[in-house]
This record gives structure tokens, C-alpha cells and sequence, in this order.
């Protein structure tokens, strides 16, 4: 009593009665006997077939407590709705696979879409090389006096783009050319434009903004639109008669035959300091008309 009352104090903080006692003592007997027939299974005192029997009772018995336990599991689910949510999880994996199939097909479709236009648009491409790039480059090389090229190139973030070389660099960004040069080599594309469309006649009309002409270019680009006037196609532009040298190269060019020059200042009334300077305004008329006449 001594020590089942010791061992009650320590496992439960209190003694146990005679019954609870005796109900251990019958556990730990049990446990003995599964122990022992282990120990007496491997030391060869129990024979092959006992043991098996035994162990086979204790395996149907952990089995069928296993048994019970599944079919027990889907009730349990049931009464807390776990079968509504699970089939609810389904359709919604189910619509998104279907989605992704769909997205998936849509994309195939797109990009084989793309790759027909790119393969449409290097071949558009290679044909512009033997017509228009030409014209376009003898223009715009004439008006900067550098070596200008355009390719086709292919980037991985935006596609197909072209990409305009001067000297074989590659300028990109709008910042990388003067304001000059940005004007005029748009005007060298839209000539090469006309040119190319097998036009006739054509006329364009330029009006060159105040100080976007480096003084550089002013005799280049005199040359440039005198030869797009050779061609056969006119051209109405307005200037700054300060810009002398891109009228006086024009003129050059163009001669009395092509090209007429108007004096706007006879339209207006001319303010005191333009009157002031009347006379440095004609000057620069009289230099411009002599190239005209061929003189200069």
C-alpha cells in the first residue's frame, strides 16, 4: 500500500481506492503478457504458430479500430460541411484550369499571329532597302554630311523597331541629335516619301522655324531642298531672310528658272527699328537675288 500510494501521489496527487488499484495492476499484467510474448518469441520459447495466431488477434484488432476510425471520418465531414467547401475548391480549380487552357491557346494564336506580321514586315522591309532607303539616305547624307544608315533590329522588350546610324552609331534617343538635325531629317524622310510614291508633281510646304538651323547646315540644307525642286516637285517655304545662306544656296540651285523669292515685308508695315534697318534687310534681298541671276 506503501508504494501504490506513493505511485498515486505522484502520478495524480491523491490515493487511489482498492478498485482503481486493482484495474492498474490488471493493465500492467496485460502489458506484461504482450512484452513476454515478444521476448519469449525471440528467445525461441514460444513456437512459430502461437505467434503467429497472437499477433494475428492483436493486428485485426488494431485494424478494425482502424476500419472503424475511416468510416467514421466521412460522417464527421459531413456534419461540418466539409463536403460542400471541397466540391466548392473543385470547381473553382476546375474553372481556372479551364481558363489557363483557354489563355494558353489565345497566346499560341497571338504569337504565331506576330511571327506571320514580323516575317510580313522583314520582307516589306528588305524590299524598302532597294527602293526607298536609297533616297532617304542620299538626302538626309547630303544634308549632314555623315554617313547615315536605317536597320531593321529586333528587341526583346518592344519587337521589331527601325534604328537610324550615323558614322555606324546608333542614336536611339531623340536627345542624341541636334534640334537641327532632327528637323531636317524629317524633312529628308518626308522628300523621299514624295519621291518614292511615283508622284507627278507634288508640292510641300515647309516653314523653317526661327534658330532650329545651325549655321553649319544653313548652305546643306539650301542644297537639300534645291534638289528635291530639280526632281520636278515644288516647294512653298517660309524663312527668315536672316537665314541668307539656305535662300542664297537655294537660289544656287534653283536659279530664276525654279524658284521665285517674295518679299513678305512689302505685306505688313514695317515697325521703327525694322525701318532703322531697311537697308541691311535689303542688302540681304540683293545678295539672294543674285544667286538667282547666277552670281555669288
Amino acid at each position: 500500500e506503501r508504494g501504490v500510494r506513493r505511485y498515486s501521489l505522484v502520478t495524480s496527487g491523491r490515493c487511489l481506492n482498492k478498485t482503481e488499484v486493482e484495474q492498474m495492476c490488471k493493465n500492467i499484467s496485460e502489458l506484461k503478457k504482450e512484452v513476454n510474448i515478444e521476448v519469449c518469441a525471440s528467445f525461441g520459447l514460444l513456437d512459430e504458430e502461437s505467434f503467429k495466431q497472437i499477433k494475428k488477434a492483436g493486428v485485426s484488432r488494431v485494424h478494425n479500430n482502424l476500419e472503424t476510425s475511416r468510416n467514421n471520418f466521412p460522417n464527421v465531414c459531413t456534419t461540418h460541411g466539409y463536403d460542400d467547401k471541397i466540391e466548392a475548391i473543385k470547381k473553382v480549380i476546375d474553372k481556372d484550369k479551364i481558363q489557363k487552357i483557354e489563355e494558353t491557346k489565345s497566346r499560341d494564336e497571338a504569337k504565331e499571329k506576330l511571327k506571320n506580321l514580323e516575317a510580313e514586315i522583314r520582307t516589306q522591309y528588305h524590299k524598302a532597302e532597294e527602293t526607298f532607303l536609297p533616297i532617304f539616305k542620299d538626302y538626309a547624307t547630303n544634308f549632314l554630311g555623315l554617313d547615315i544608315d536605317v536597320e531593321l533590329k529586333k528587341s526583346s522588350n518592344s519587337g521589331l523597331y527601325l534604328a537610324l546610324s550615323v558614322n555606324n552609331t546608333e542614336r536611339r534617343d531623340k536627345f542624341q541629335l541636334s534640334e537641327s538635325q532632327q528637323y531636317f531629317i524629317d524633312i529628308a524622310l518626308r522628300f523621299a516619301l514624295i519621291e518614292i510614291g511615283n508622284s507627278q508633281t507634288a508640292t510641300m510646304f515647309i516653314d523653317t522655324p526661327e534658330g532650329s538651323l545651325d549655321i553649319a547646315y544653313e548652305s546643306r540644307a539650301g542644297k537639300m531642298f534645291g534638289d528635291f525642286v530639280n526632281k520636278s516637285f515644288d516647294l512653298i517655304m517660309t524663312a527668315n531672310i536672316n537665314s541668307s545662306q539656305l535662300l542664297k544656296q537655294l537660289a544656287l540651285k534653283c536659279r530664276n528658272e525654279k524658284m521665285k523669292i517674295e518679299r513678305m515685308t512689302n505685306w505688313t508695315i514695317l515697325s521703327k527699328v525694322q525701318q532703322e534697318e531697311q537697308q541691311v534687310i535689303e542688302n540681304a534681298f540683293n545678295e539672294i537675288e543674285g544667286a538667282l541671276n547666277g552670281i555669288g
